[in-house]
């Protein structure tokens, strides 16, 4: 079932934004509307729910009865948010659509040029942790995927929660100073380079492209545990100063890809001696938005083969751009 409202919803800039009746999908929702209203993309507001099984005849006036039900609470949902678009001047479409969530929202990702959803929801986009439905839409997604992390609950805790700044996903869209820290990436967006894998640039650059259009400065950040904890032998740790220029090598290669397209793009590298997973959640908590591609190799490797893309959905407190990645060697 698909309304349009306040003008015509053309594909190729589209907004797709997932909703549920969840406070993170509220939350998904005004960062899609802020993305189309400052970029002047429609938005088109997908929704979907699933029947319950029926095992005889008997219950199938139930069922009858429970369709008619969740369609109707499904359009009011989304009118809703259509409304709420129409009145900020920006062109909405909604869709209700009956099947899987995750399924439904990588079919829809095909006609977008962005789709956003929250990392936890419930009911229709029910999940636990990461969220079923944010894992298959940022896996899967024909196009990249922005997810908008949960404000933890009281009482919970994850990695390192007790040295995180308190700020809801999104609270750093003004762009601020960086401070002395190391991974202090304050008004910035933070991109993970997979150093020597044939889908970096691209990554990036859809990285620099996102900076541009939000008119903030952009970090290569690549990462790798070169100083291990343990003692090592002083023939291996003399290799190490190598090893850390080759990193540096190639963050300079993609910063110089990266000018040739946006020269006025301001551009910073940054080598971190330590795990993917954790420097990228560190860089989290400051950064305005992480970027990551679904898979790679070494020390980024992507969402389908359960990395570090992964990991860090699962830690993340800024909003993350995840890039299709699609062919890997």
């Amino acid at each position: 079932m698909e309304h349009a409202a306040h003008g015509s919803v053309a594909s190729g800039s589209v907004v797709l934004v997932g909703v549920d009746d969840s406070a993170n999908s509220e939350r998904a929702f005004e960062l899609a509307l802020d993305i189309g209203r400052s970029q002047g993309w429609p938005l088109r507001v997908v929704t979907a729910f699933s029947f319950p099984y029926v095992p005889d005849a008997h219950h199938a006036r139930l069922s009858e009865s429970y369709g008619v039900s969740a369609t109707q609470g499904a359009q009011a949902l989304v009118d809703g948010f259509a409304a709420r678009a129409a009145a900020a001047g920006v062109d909405v479409a909604t869709r209700v659509i009956e099947g899987s969530a995750g399924g439904v929202l990588v079919d829809e990702s095909r006609y977008a040029r962005l789709a956003v959803v929250g990392k936890r929801g419930r009911n229709r986009f029910a999940g636990q942790q990461l969220g079923s439905v944010s894992a298959q839409l940022a896996a899967h997604s024909h196009c990249p995927t922005l997810v908008v992390p949960a404000v933890p609950d009281a009482g919970e805790t994850s990695r390192g929660d007790e040295q995180k700044p308190s700020r809801e996903p999104g609270d750093n869209f003004e762009c601020g100073e960086r401070g002395d820290d190391e991974l202090d990436f304050s008004g910035e967006i933070v991109v993970g380079i997979d150093v020597g894998h044939p889908a970096a640039s691209t990554v990036a650059l859809t990285a620099a492209e996102t900076a541009e259009l939000c008119e903030r400065p952009l970090t290569l950040v690549a990462a790798a545990p070169l100083d291990a904890w343990f003692p090592l032998p002083a023939r291996h740790r003399a290799e190490l100063g190598r090893l850390r220029e080759q990193y540096s090598d190639y963050l300079e290669h993609i910063a110089d890809v990266i000018a040739d397209e946006y020269a006025s793009l301001p551009v910073r590298r940054q080598f971190v001696d330590g795990s993917p997973a954790d420097i990228l959640a560190e860089a989290s908590r400051t950064a305005a938005l992480v970027v990551v591609g679904t898979r790679g190799r070494g020390g980024f490797a992507g969402l389908l083969l359960g990395s570090v893309s992964r990991a860090l959905l699962g830690d993340t407190v800024a909003p993350v751009l995840v890039v299709p990645v699609r062919s890997v060697p």
